[in-house]
């Protein structure tokens, strides 16, 4: 390997671990579906890049806190919905279910690298079609097509309540549901763009002896945390950028040394 093809390889990883930190269009998605013998919920929730991020401060405009006034959240949410609704895809029992926008919130929260970004949660609601047989396995499959051109994470989690099984595999169920720490990886994780299981809804509820929890809901309460120290960011944004750049530059200048010394050599030889 030529010593340009090296470098270029280094190069090429720092890209990799910034890329997702420092893409504006970046999006991650966590789409929580809670299924009941009645019917099912569906959040949707997004963590916006930096341009995503600019837009939701200019038309919410957070507070200190950065939590933003219900009466500017609503028409917001509202638009957000009818954005990505359209990108998604129900279907139980073989058939299309239709998602119903009931809601959300919206707010300031922590992303990748300690950037202050915006997280907004929308909330649907869904019945299962007429005539699906209780007590016995329907095709259950979801699908989010949106931003799946944008380097982003993506993880859906699918959880039963009440009674109702599910069968099938969830990509990344191993993994904590919407860690920041899990995020961090930057997203070279492939995104879950869709999910196909089984369920079986019974016939009337049962008691669960150990209740699912909802990730989706505890992160309803909107806000940043208390920004880190000077000396953290420092040292956050000293390990992410100077570091690697130095190392680049380190082994520029010694290939170029050396590549000056092998010319000086040259002409002395001639």
């Amino acid at each position: 390997m030529s010593r340009l093809q090296i470098l270029v390889f280094l190069l090429s990883l720092s890209v990799f671990s910034w890329a997702h930190s420092l893409d504006p269009r970046s999006i991650d998605r966590y789409s929580e579906i809670l299924l009941s013998p009645e019917g099912g919920r569906l959040y949707y929730v997004l963590v916006y890049g930096q341009n995503g991020t600019d837009y939701a401060v200019n038309m919410l405009k957070p507070d200190s806190l950065g939590h933003a006034a219900p009466e500017l959240q609503q028409p917001y949410l509202e638009q957000r919905s009818k954005e990505y609704l359209p990108g998604q895809l129900l279907q139980v029992y073989s058939q299309d279910v239709p998602l119903r926008y009931i809601g959300g919130v919206s707010g300031m929260s922590t992303g990748h690298g300690g950037m202050r970004v915006n997280r907004s949660v929308l909330i649907y609601e869904f019945n299962y079609p007429d005539g699906m047989p209780r007590d016995q396995k329907v095709p259950f499959y979801y699908e989010d097509d949106n931003f799946a051109r944008l380097f982003s994470w993506k993880q859906i989690r699918v959880a039963g309540l009440q009674g109702v099984q599910i069968d099938g595999h969830r990509p990344y169920e191993n993994l904590t549901p919407y860690d920041y720490t899990m995020l961090d990886t930057g997203g070279l994780l492939p995104a879950t763009r869709s999910v196909s299981l089984e369920i079986t809804v019974p016939s009337s509820p049962v008691a669960d002896a150990t209740p699912e929890a909802s990730f989706a809901e505890a992160l309803m309460e909107m806000g940043v945390p208390q920004p880190d120290r000077k000396e953290q960011v420092f040292l956050r944004n000293f390990l992410l950028f100077f570091v690697p750049v130095s190392i680049l530059a380190g082994i520029i200048v010694v290939i170029f040394n050396r590549r000056k010394a092998e010319r000086e050599q040259l002409r002395s030889k001639s």
